[in-house]
């Protein structure tokens, strides 16, 4: 993608004295179609997920609120950055800073700059026992369906939330989003057990008495909060949606599933070329290994 003149570019010979870019130096009318662009950049040459184009972009508005872009100002940035955020959040801001940078033709504003390597930590998996006491505190027959439809699908909350109907399979259990279409991150498919079957049976005859949407979990978002929330003050179990999606992997693990299909069903890119070109991924293989492991979360 060509990009003309983006309105970043110093307005007269003084402001060479600030050997860059300052961020109020923008023409900031300018600025929501740089970064209109930016995103479309972030999607379509580099292939990125739209909703990690779209937090690249946040985080790109941050940067230009708190600091200029030249060499000095990113310096100092990215030092306060790193004295007062944690180690992931430092990365974003910096994965975000080198995309941009390229993208406006200044790449050596961020390339020296090495990402931190914090020590792995041991994961601490909740058990069977921690998810049926937070399931028992959800307050909604709909949350208590998509709890168990997020525990034995693996599947990301955002991908959840965007189920269409027309997404789901129901005599297969099987669910088919369609969000990703990033370079790590693919949309294949799962499925969903016979626990989760039967509350989403039960839901969905409430559903139908309520406001039509075509949406699997209607939910927006602040009500969702609101009733998590309420399940984890209840139960005393600080359970977030991403925990179902590591008990998932854990337990799929446990009863014997390879991890090529467990990276399937939670929408990973395979890493290993017998993964990758020799495996068998089809919807029909993938409901028989699933079926195979019989995963359960209440019982």
């Amino acid at each position: 993608m060509k990009v003309g003149p983006l309105g970043f570019e110093p307005r007269t010979t003084s402001a060479k004295k600030n050997s860059g870019i300052s961020a109020s130096g923008l023409r900031m009318e300018n600025v929501e179609n740089v970064l209109e662009l930016f995103e479309d950049y972030l999607i379509l040459e580099k292939g990125l997920f739209k909703g990690t184009a779209r937090d690249y972009v946040r985080t790109i508005k941050y940067v230009l609120k708190h600091t200029s872009l030249d060499q000095d100002g990113i310096r100092l940035f990215l030092k306060l950055v790193k004295e007062t955020k944690s180690p992931s959040r430092y990365s974003n801001i910096l994965k975000a800073l080198r995309h941009f940078s390229r993208f406006i033709k200044k790449p050596e504003l961020a390339l020296n700059y090495a990402f931190p390597h914090p020590p792995p930590k041991p994961k601490e998996i909740f058990s069977k026992e921690d998810l049926k006491r937070f399931y028992e505190a959800i307050p909604t027959l709909k949350m208590k369906a998509f709890f168990l439809v997020a525990a034995s699908s693996g599947l990301r909350k955002g991908e959840l939330l965007s189920l269409k109907m027309s997404n789901v399979d129901f005599k297969m259990r099987m669910l088919k989003p369609n969000c990703h279409q990033g370079s790590s991150k693919k949309s294949w498919v799962s499925f969903f057990n016979e626990e989760a079957d039967e509350v989403l049976k039960l839901y969905l005859k409430e559903k139908k008495r309520g406001p039509k949407s075509d949406k699997l979990f209607p939910f927006n978002t602040y009500l969702f909060k609101k009733e998590w929330r309420f399940a984890q003050e209840r139960s005393g179990i600080n359970l977030r949606v991403k925990d179902l999606r590591d008990w998932f992997c854990q337990e799929m693990g446990r009863l014997g599933v390879p991890d090529r299909y467990v990276d399937a069903f939670c929408g990973r890119v395979p890493k290993s070329i017998l993964a990758r070109h020799y495996t068998d991924f089809s919807s029909e293989k993938l409901k028989e290994i699933y079926d195979k492991a019989d995963i359960k979360v209440l019982s």
